[in-house]
């Protein structure tokens, strides 16, 4: 039945990007490198590798607890590994465990077991990644577990039986009285109840090795024994409730792997098809908890895709079978890890293609469309929409070629736990091997009515800002439009107007939402081009619309050395809060990580200089829910206002079409600095070639390397004898690529634009003017080695349309002044090209005897 609840889709942290300082030392790099649907060894051969643990925010880096050897990072998935053992008393480690709010703080259990009683062995800690270490709590230390609702609560099982933190690994007390049961019990696993997490289970064995299950219903005050007379047990996992009510548990041990249903109250087995199998370890996948995995020792990796009702091995290639250590990371596709006593292994399962869904946004009831591929051929494939609980909306099989297509009505809120307005994702999950497609979005609103959505994290009417909307409805039939204000600490505001047929619309916010700091939401009834423009002192910024909320941004350019002033605005459009991670990359190197709330519905702002003051640096922000951000930057005293809104991917081609040394706007020649800024945010070196382009078909090129993890500054004047330009940029690994420029005397103005990733065939611009204050300027680059023809459309206010046509020669700049065909107009724009093509505006404001300005790339 379709509708129903299926998965606890536990998100164990954000997909890939590579935002950690290396620190390899020592041990050579492996030959290896993880292929998908095999087993590949990552080094360490000899070695024991007793634990296995994987950052939650980058995937790419990896812990290896050693049996003897302490413990050992590798930041490139394996390929390469150094020692960080600085600090670390004793060598033996059971168990390391990263907090899952701060990927900063490690923990590391060890000891070689209770009857050795090593002085050293204890709970140890790291704040920074695990480069050095400080010995928390004495005494053999084996199993970890967090409170997925507070990870500042952590259990740690061992000997003694179980101690708790409520600093995340600071201070440790003891968790059970000295009279209890538990207390002769050497603790292998520790389990805390997602759904409830007072219910807390603790396995191990005594003496003799007898098998014993603890449970405490009480956060750890006292425990009750819930089943004895085992064989030996070694670990312990819960999941979120299939449906709500008790969650699952599992156990894992000589006997297999037994479940509970009942949050642990009692226990079966479920291997019994599997013969008699020892188990070390048992896993849940972090995102399907449907997927349950254990390590059987002789077997290799056990595999159940149905909550363990049924279970296979998973691939026969794996090269070591006896298993300790078990993890899997949050990339698409994911990687699990197997430590093993010869080293660690790695399997990649193949990626699924993200689902298309047509209409992507809509309301309760929409009928959605879905097309997928590479799914197992005749397989059962089951389609969900995910908001914390997965429901299920559509079954479908696989055609022979693995496609499925098929559609679904979006459910109604309330219909799922967690399932609210705002951003929600789609995913389908393939029956027969456990695979899922990477999450796709869609956008549940309240109306039927929104065609266009676009979003804007930031805006102010407070003063000295002005606030300006500028909306293009290229079509035959007025536009109705809803402003949706979200407010600076919470709140909303309404305010509703029309746009005529092939017109440009202008609003200012000031007029009718006065003394606010807002993010914004606009919905239309028909398809329309917006941008939103702000003018400070006598300069401004721009930003064009965006399209969709997401869960990662990332941004080239920061900076809070004097007299610098950096913002980032969080717009949060959902009705539910949001968590937000910032992480700082250092121009220096290093990173700094700050951890944001976002409330529903609402704008918040973050002065960076009070939290990183004196420092250039990118950025990328990481949200548990789909957000809006963007950066806005100041050059104090009163001048060289910027904006910009993030990217969400870094790419290997990037496109501008402005970029000069000096600029005419109001017939004065202004010096011009123009600035290219390229964050590389792999763990290699990015080989950057950037081309420009000037307005005669001359070329030059010029090759940079962007060092791992890190962002360059290329001043273009140094380079060239070109007064006006576009640019290339061709990098040997994704990078993102901004441009800043600052023009005339101080005070100066400036402006900024991240590049196109691609070329295109049409560009539209929502905002242009040429009346006082403002000149106007449209360059088209063609980088191809032919002519090409571009047609100008201008729309005015008043639903006129006024047309030009040009040839632009090959490789080269072309640039319009916007007054000689529409002077005194305020107008929008659509251009057309029949090359493929980057279009920028850029417009310029004079104030007195000083210049602003602002510049974009079109919207496609």
């Amino acid at each position: 039945m379709l509708g129903h609840s299926l998965s606890g889709r536990m998100r164990c942290g954000a997909l890939a990007l590579l935002l950690l300082s290396m620190l390899v030392l020592g041990v050579p790099p492996s030959t290896s490198e993880a292929g998908q649907g095999v087993w590949t060894k990552l080094g360490l051969t000899g070695q024991r590798v007793q634990s296995v643990a994987v950052d939650p925010i980058n995937p790419d880096v990896l812990f290896a607890g050693t049996n003897g050897d302490g413990i050992l990072r590798s930041t490139d998935r394996g390929q390469s590994w150094g020692d960080i053992n600085n600090g670390l008393g004793n060598l033996f480690v059971n168990t390391i465990a990263i907090d899952p709010s701060d990927s900063r703080n490690v923990l590391a259990a060890t000891g070689r077991g209770v009857a050795v009683g090593d002085a050293s062995a204890g709970i140890y800690r790291s704040t920074r990644r695990g480069t050095t270490w400080t010995l928390r709590s004495t005494g053999f230390a084996s199993a970890f577990a967090f409170d997925p609702t507070n990870p500042n609560v952590v259990y740690a099982g061992g000997a003694p039986a179980v101690r708790k933190s409520t600093d995340g690994g600071i201070t440790w007390s003891l968790s059970f009285p000295a009279d209890s049961a538990i207390a002769s019990l050497d603790v292998t696993g520790v389990a805390v109840d997602p759904h409830n997490p007072g219910n807390v289970l603790a396995v191990g064995n005594v003496e003799g090795g007898t098998g014993q299950v603890f449970r405490s219903t009480d956060a750890g005050a006292t425990w009750t024994l819930v089943m004895s007379e085992l064989e030996p047990i070694f670990d312990v996992v819960f999941t979120r409730p299939v449906t709500p009510g008790p969650s699952v548990a599992y156990l894992a041990g000589y006997a297999g792997i037994l479940r509970s249903t009942d949050g642990g109250v009692t226990f079966s087995l479920v291997t019994e098809e599997l013969g008699r199998v020892r188990v070390r370890k048992v896993l849940i996948n972090c995102h399907n908890s449907n997927v349950v995995l254990g390590a059987a020792e002789g077997m290799g990796i056990l595999r159940s895709t149905d909550l363990g009702k049924t279970w296979t091995v998973l691939d026969g290639t794996l090269g070591n079978r006896d298993i300790f250590g078990l993890a899997i990371d949050t990339a698409s596709p994911q990687s699990l890890y197997a430590g093993t006593a010869d080293g660690l292994w790695s399997f990649t399962f193949t990626a699924l293609p993200v689902l298309t869904l047509s209409p992507r946004s809509g309301p309760p009831g929409t009928m959605v469309q879905f097309v997928g591929s590479g799914f197992t051929p005749g397989g059962q494939v089951t389609v969900l929409v995910a908001c914390g609980l997965g429901t299920v909306v559509a079954e479908a099989r696989a055609d022979l070629n693995g496609g499925i297509a098929g559609s679904f009505a979006v459910p109604n809120q309330g219909q799922a736990a967690e399932f609210h307005y705002g951003f929600v994702t789609i995913f389908a999950l393939d029956r027969d091997t456990g695979r899922e497609t990477p999450s796709a979005i869609f956008l549940l609103n309240k109306s039927t009515a929104a065609v266009t959505t676009s979003f804007f994290a930031e805006g102010a009417s407070t003063p000295p800002f002005e606030t300006w909307f500028l909306v293009h409805n290229p079509g035959p039939n007025a536009a109705n439009l809803t402003f949706t204000f979200e407010l600076l600490g919470g709140g909303t505001v309404d305010r509703t107007f029309s746009a005529g047929p092939h017109s440009r619309f202008s609003l200012l916010a000031n007029q009718v939402l006065p003394n606010q700091s807002f993010s914004t939401r606009l919905d239309s009834d028909q398809p329309v081009f917006v941008e939103r423009a702000m003018y400070v002192s006598f300069d401004g910024d721009i930003v064009p619309q965006i399209p969709s909320a997401a869960r990662e941004w990332l941004f080239a350019e920061g900076a809070t050395v004097a007299p610098f002033h950096t913002w980032l605005l969080l717009q949060n459009p959902n009705e539910r809060s949001a968590t937000a991670t910032i992480t700082y990359v250092l121009e220096g190197g290093g990173t700094q990580s700050q951890v944001v709330d976002l409330p529903a519905n609402s704008r918040t702002s973050v002065f960076v200089n009070e939290i990183l003051p004196d420092a250039a640096f990118s950025s990328w922000v990481e949200s548990d829910m789909p957000i809006i951000v963007e950066r806005a930057m100041y050059r104090f005293p009163d001048n060289a206002a910027t904006a910009d809104a993030g990217v969400q991917t870094a790419a290997r081609r990037w496109f501008f079409a402005e970029g000069a040394t000096t600029i005419s706007p109001f017939g004065r020649n202004l010096p011009t600095d123009t600035w290219l800024l390229l964050q590389n945010p792999s763990m290699a070196p990015a080989s950057v070639t950037i081309t420009l382009y000037d307005t005669a078909g001359n070329t030059q090129s010029f090759r940079q390397t962007v060092a791992p993890l890190s962002r360059l500054n290329v001043y273009l004047n140094q380079l060239t004898e070109f007064s006006s330009f576009g640019l290339r940029v061709e990098a040997s690994a994704p990078v993102i690529a901004e441009r800043s420029m600052f023009f005339g005397a101080e005070p100066r103005g400036a402006t900024t634009a991240f590049g196109a990733p691609g070329l295109a065939t049409e560009w539209n611009f929502a905002e242009g003017s040429t009346a006082p204050p403002f000149a106007e300027l449209i360059s088209v680059l063609n980088p191809s080695g032919g002519e090409m023809g571009v047609t100008m459309e201008f729309f005015l206010e008043d639903g006129q349309i006024i047309t030009r046509q040009f040839t632009v020669g090959p490789s080269r700049k072309f640039s319009v002044d916007v007054s000689t065909i529409v002077p005194n107009s305020a107008n929008s724009a659509r251009v057309t090209t029949t090359a493929p093509s980057v279009v920028e505006r850029a417009m310029y404001v004079l104030k007195g005897r000083n210049t602003g300005g602002h510049t974009a790339v079109g919207i496609r």
